[in-house]
């Protein structure tokens, strides 16, 4: 199963959710009826109106627009970004000028990661607890957080890390973080019903006159019966988030072995929590909130998000000899003391040089979680690419400031003079430190391929997770002046532009709908015309019907191919194409995605502009891809 089938499982999944969730709550609007009845029953005025169907309606109705409405504005609360719940966990972000080794080491296999799999590097946050714990929080891949905590720093592994890290990787890949956030929200919504009763209780307890003929005992059982039914009801919810959170777990360690190949990593994890005397336990009071997001339990109740370590284990190692090893005595900082590691060491990324063999093992050009070898060969490649990044490039990925201004000088035009143009703009919509830090990076950019330019977005994207509304919109001033200056648009300036686009996008909708529902052929002619853009640029001068058709017959094999003439694929053509394919579904996406590798692999070597266009259009449609893999 791979990211498009997750993405539609989660869809169909969220749909069985919410009716589940109805039901519960039509279990609780006939417990609330059956109290409001009791309850005037004893009004004269109003004892006609007592176990009627009336009544009843009403009751429901209420229920369902008060729940609606709590779990609504919980959701959005939660939708603003991973940040929003890394900060209620107490997290530290972890910044990339931290020299300590631990933190250096967790922010290059997120790196690595991000890389591999396509989306954006998250930021890492640090929370200051000694249980072996992690999580990802966000609605989408491009608002994701990873939070670790110093007990997972402290006692992990390298190798160890990386497989908690591929675990919350997957979650974000299988979109199980908006499944999370609407169920916290949902089960929000339901407790309301027993603060409304406590808030009754408290009314009546802070009443100083008592009169027997007003009933005030009466409201007091009102109180008490909602505050039951709020926990009743919130109970049940968490049943099944519980029993949902249980299943995803098993499906991340599952997706996480995939994704690196490897499961001593997962399992060594696993191992270290159960030999811990402080296993996975989080102290935060609102850890109970987001106790379905974790690595691991965080916390010991009777709604258990996690399934027992030992059988996590045993599922992805039957022969395993339940042995946990005593983590008590572990220290991977004393491990980085004796061996001498320091700050210098970890600027190039703290790995080894990965040798080319390990490249060639793949024929394949798509991060696809079928194909063993190439997923074998995926972290490897990430690895390289980071690799071979100059260090004082990687560095302008640090901060939002610089951040910026690399991204604004792989908009600069070859031209002198065009380029002396977009400088005097850039200092009269952003500032002359602006313009002179873009400058200073402009010439280091000749220097590397197009993966390594887009490895670098990547990570540079990450950081305009900390612009204000303001900041975001200057920004996005002067990326539309860079690329509108020259008059001319130019492939990698409509890739750049399409990636950015998206980060904005979900900058300042970060809860908006990523996928649709319609399917392939409803969309063909767009589909047609992205394959078409592939095969007449990408081919250089050779034929580029073959490669078409080639595609074109994965998509369906239904309809006659039709290869788009050249000046048909035009850059606003593609722009509206694109805009009517994001409606596609993630499995409609994921066979187009499929049908520009078929056409790519035709020739079997991915070539720097097929690299951008199909940056540029998995960018679009929300679906993140790997490096591709120039095959000679």
């Amino acid at each position: 199963m791979d990211f498009f089938e997750h993405q539609s499982r989660a869809k169909s999944n969220s749909v069985k959710l919410y009716f589940l969730f109805s039901f519960i709550v039509i279990i609780i609007s006939l417990l609330v009826f059956c109290l409001l009845s009791w309850f005037i029953q004893a009004d004269k005025d109003f004892k006609d109106f007592a176990w009627t169907p009336s009544l009843l309606i009403i009751t429901t109705l209420t229920l369902f627009t008060l729940i609606i409405s709590v779990s609504l504005s919980k959701i959005k609360e939660l939708s603003g970004g991973g940040w929003v719940i890394a900060n209620a966990l107490g997290g530290q972000l972890i910044t990339a000028q931290a020299e300590n080794p631990l933190k250096r080491r967790i922010l290059n296999v997120v790196d690595e990661m991000a890389i591999a799999s396509g989306i954006t590097v998250p930021p890492v946050y640090l929370i200051e607890e000694n249980g072996i714990n992690a999580f990802a929080a966000g609605f989408s891949p491009e608002d994701a957080v990873i939070g670790v905590t110093a007990g997972c720093l402290e006692k992990l592994n390298r190798q160890q890390l990386q497989g908690v890290m591929a675990h919350e990787f997957s979650h974000i890949l299988n979109g199980d973080m908006r499944i999370n956030i609407r169920l916290s929200g949902i089960i929000f919504g339901i407790v309301c019903i027993a603060r409304i009763g406590q808030s009754i209780m408290d009314s009546c307890r802070e009443s100083r006159y008592r009169d027997e003929e007003d009933n005030d005992s009466r409201w007091y059982i009102l109180g008490l019966g909602l505050f039951f039914i709020g926990i009743v009801g919130g109970y049940l919810g968490a049943m099944v988030r519980s029993a949902v959170s249980r299943q995803r777990e098993y499906l991340a360690d599952a997706s996480a072995i995939q994704f690196t190949r490897n499961s001593d990593g997962i399992i060594g994890a696993l191992e270290c929590i159960g030999g811990f005397s402080k296993g996975s336990k989080i102290w935060n009071p609102r850890a109970r909130e987001f106790c379905h997001m974790f690595f691991g339990p965080c916390m010991k109740n009777l709604l258990a998000t996690h399934p027992p370590l030992v059988k996590r284990i045993k599922r992805i190692n039957p022969n395993w000899n339940q042995t946990f090893p005593n983590t008590n005595k572990r220290s991977e900082g004393k491990v980085f003391e004796n061996q001498n590691f320091n700050f210098s060491q970890f600027k190039n990324d703290e790995t080894k040089k990965v040798t080319q063999d390990i490249i060639k093992t793949s024929r394949s050009t798509i991060v696809r979680l079928q194909n063993q070898n190439f997923k074998k060969a995926t972290l490897a490649y990430s690895r390289k690419i980071l690799n071979k990044i100059p260090y004082d490039l990687k560095k302008r990925t640090e901060d939002p400031f610089s951040s910026s201004c690399l991204l604004f000088a792989m908009l600069l035009d070859q031209d002198q003079l065009v380029r002396k143009k977009q400088i005097k703009k850039i200092i009269s919509l952003a500032n002359s430190n602006s313009s002179n830090y873009t400058q200073k990076i402009y010439p280091r950019l000749e220097t590397i391929s197009c993966e390594e330019k887009f490895a670098l977005i990547e990570k540079a994207g990450s950081q305009l997770l900390q612009f204000s509304p303001r900041q975001l919109e200057i920004f996005g001033s002067v990326i539309n002046m860079l690329i509108k200056e020259d008059n001319k648009l130019q492939l990698f300036e409509w890739s750049l532009f399409k990636v950015i686009e998206n980060k904005i996008k979900h900058q300042k909708k970060p809860g908006h709908s990523l996928h649709g529902r319609m399917k392939v052929l409803s969309r063909l002619s767009e589909c047609s015309l992205i394959l078409g853009a592939l095969s007449h640029f990408g081919q250089g001068h050779s034929d580029p019907k073959p490669s078409f058709t080639k595609g074109f017959e994965h998509l369906t094999l239904k309809r006659k191919p039709r290869l788009p003439k050249k000046e048909d694929c035009t850059f606003s053509k593609l722009d509206l194409a694109l805009n009517r394919l994001t409606a596609l579904s993630p499995l409609a996406k994921r066979t187009l995605i499929e049908a520009c590798e078929q056409t790519i692999q035709h020739d079997e070597e991915a070539t720097d502009i097929e690299i951008q266009i199909i940056r540029g259009v998995a960018s679009s449609l929300a679906c993140p891809i790997g490096p591709l893999l120039k095959i000679k």
